[in-house]
């Protein structure tokens, strides 16, 4: 199977990424909306409880008026019967009357009328004598059959015009005739202020409601709710609690008159001491919008800050993407620059290789053990040795002469501490015959001064003395020549080191080299060397320059940045090319203050040299001390690098340190 281009490679892993980070957000607004909810529902039962123990506030202290009501009608009941004559029994029950309705705050009428409507008594004396009979309570009570029962009257307009309601209990003479009834009519004012007292919100309105569904008082102004009837509507809200058996619900549902919606907190006024035929309730109520307002306000900043997060998210994802294509491309470059370097190295080798095979003297290598490792054709010719392949690892020795073999003993390694560079030997070529030559042999060593390779060559001076001269002159140029191939070799190398160590657009180390360095530094730093600091660069708005003004002119302007911060550097301090606009320095033998200094100085440097086309330029520093304490020299850098950042939040063009 064929392995994808490392384009669609990358293509599939940002992908991955990118359905990675979908996966997260989804179960962080999944997360997030479960936490809404159950907020969303403690808020509300909060609310819910905060309604119900209002309306049970209000309703105990209504009904501690009736039940006072209730006992002074029993009261007098009792008083009343213990009287023969009218006139006593009017006497008495005024003084109780006084009493009674100074005693009751919710109460500001009490009174005895007779069983044609005449007023006997009243604590109101303005009403003693006055006919009742036409009045709405009085034809209430005189349908009473109970006289064990209270009866509460339908709300009805006062003598002040305000709506009020009353509460009377019928008296019944021997014969079990109607001769009477008791009145206690509430204070529309009292019971205002105690509902107005009780409402905690702006939005929170309390009423006292007779059972026919009317309004008879309510926490607002009196002309504005006070007489609505609220049970006209039997599939309301209020409508179907007052026609239904609960003692007290928390419902939901239209407001008043088409008003907004509304949570109601519905309580009855009755108890197993309260003798009310029909009980009145009391409903606390709260706009639905107000209640969820506080939720809703909180929902949206959760919701805010759950979008930024998305938005941080991936706008981190594309930088985190652009950064690595841009890592790619910078690899990309340096591989095809080392490949173009080592196939010129190969050209050049190749070049070397065919030199030797045409050269008119024979050549040879031996390795530092005496074994052949290469001959040209004028050497395996002089040798008459088939192919190269028949003497390859054979010892050199074994191709010595008999004589010259036990002058050395057959070893090598005596040889070669006897022999010198130029020797005169005797060999035997692979037909057997011996063949006199002067061996010129030059060693090889790598970096580590380790022998490489033994070089040779070999002069047949067997044929002519006069030849002599003309193979110390080729001695002489293929010595050279080795030296010139070794030296070419050697450049090659610390060119590819260079290369691979240096920033081509800058001529600064690059990245690599200058993490090199901070690993010789930190390790120089634990074995209680010279203290050292890190310092990052970041040049403002670098971006901005190449939408602007293209890269070319972005190239100028590190090149430039590059120059200055040379400019002010010692010449035993570093400087990198870190990465795109970044810049890192390493300051050695410098404490935390003289690194600021330096840093600054910097820093104004650039800012005082703007570039002809791009205009100002700034730069953002970061700058931290490396110490021995740190697990590795990458602590010092992402230090630096933080200030960094902190110098870019807090406005560019600053120095920001830490360390000690």
């Amino acid at each position: 199977m064929a392995t994808p281009p490392p384009s669609v490679v990358r293509s599939r892993e940002h992908t991955r990424q990118w359905i990675w980070l979908g996966v997260v957000l989804a179960l962080l607004a999944i997360a997030l909306g479960t936490h809404l909810r159950i907020a969303f529902r403690q808020a509300w039962d909060k609310d819910v409880t905060s309604l119900r123990n209002q309306a049970e506030l209000i309703s105990t202290a209504v009904m501690e008026d009736l039940r006072a009501v209730d006992l002074t009608f029993d009261a007098l009941v009792t008083l009343i019967g213990t009287h023969d004559t009218e006139q006593s029994r009017t006497q008495s029950v005024a003084q109780r009357l006084e009493v009674a309705s100074s005693a009751i705050s919710g109460v500001r009428t009490m009174l005895l009328v007779s069983a044609t409507g005449r007023v006997l008594t009243s604590n109101q004396r303005a009403l003693i004598g006055a006919d009742v009979s036409k009045h709405a309570h009085f034809a209430l009570m005189r349908k009473a059959t109970d006289p064990q029962q209270l009866q509460l009257t339908a709300p009805y307009r006062g003598a002040d015009e305000r709506f009020t309601m009353a509460l009377g209990a019928v008296l019944r003479d021997k014969d079990d005739g109607f001769s009477g009834y008791l009145l206690a009519e509430f204070e529309p004012e009292a019971i205002h202020r105690l509902l107005s007292v009780a409402t905690s919100h702006p939005d929170m309105i309390a009423m006292l409601v007779h059972p026919d569904g009317v309004i008879a008082f309510s926490s607002l102004d009196a002309s504005r709710l006070a007489g609505v009837n609220l049970g006209s509507d039997p599939a309301s809200v209020l409508g179907r609690f007052l026609a239904g058996g609960q003692h007290h619900a928390v419902l939901t549902g239209a407001g008043f008159q088409g008003s907004d919606r509304r949570m109601y907190a519905l309580h009855k006024l009755q108890a197993p001491n309260l003798r009310i035929s029909r009980p009145a309730a009391i409903f606390v109520s709260r706009e639905v919008d107000q209640i969820t307002a506080i939720w809703w306000n909180w929902a949206l900043g959760q919701m805010l800050v759950y979008l930024l997060l998305a938005l941080l998210g991936a706008f981190g994802l594309v930088v985190y993407q652009r950064r690595v294509r841009a890592h790619e491309q910078l690899v990309a470059t340096q591989r095809e620059e080392r490949e173009a370097s080592f196939a010129r190295l190969a050209a050049s080798e190749e070049r070397f290789r065919s030199l030797l095979q045409h050269l008119p003297i024979a050549y040879f290598a031996l390795d530092p053990q005496g074994l052949w490792v290469d001959a040209n054709r004028q050497a395996l010719r002089m040798l008459r040795v088939d192919s190269l392949a028949s003497l390859l690892d054979r010892p050199f020795v074994d191709s010595w002469e008999t004589r010259f073999s036990a002058l050395y003993g057959g070893a090598f390694q005596r040889f070669r501490e006897q022999a010198g560079p130029v020797t005169e030997m005797t060999l035997l070529r692979d037909d057997g015959t011996p063949i006199t030559v002067v061996a010129v042999l030059q060693d090889e060593y790598r970096e580590d001064k380790q022998l490489r390779l033994i070089h040779g060559l070999l002069y047949d001076i067997s044929a002519q003395v006069a030849m002599q001269e003309n193979l110390i002159r080729a001695s002489a140029d293929f010595e050279t020549k080795v030296q010139a191939r070794t030296r070419a070799l050697t450049q090659a190398n610390d060119m590819l080191r260079d290369l691979a160590r240096r920033d081509e657009l800058t001529g600064l180390a690059n990245r690599l080299a200058a993490n090199e360095l901070l690993q010789i530094e930190f390790a120089a730093l634990r074995r209680g060397g010279r203290q050292y600091a890190v310092l990052i660069f970041d040049i403002d708005h670098f971006k901005g320059v190449n939408d602007s003004f293209g890269h070319g002119v972005g190239d100028e302007v590190l090149r430039q940045v590059a120059q200055v911060l040379l400019g002010d550097l010692r010449h035993n301090d570093f400087l990198a090319r870190y990465g795109g606009e970044e810049f890192l320095a390493v300051l050695a033998d410098t404490n935390l203050a003289s690194a600021s200094v330096v840093a600054d100085k910097i820093r104004a440097a650039v800012a005082a040299m703007p570039h002809p086309v791009a205009g100002s330029i700034s730069v953002s520093i970061g700058l931290a001390m490396a110490r021995p304490e740190d697990p590795d020299e990458r602590t010092a850098v992402d230090l630096a690098d933080a200030n960094l950042y902190a110098a870019k939040q807090s406005g560019r063009n600053k120095v920001v340190a830490s360390g000690s």
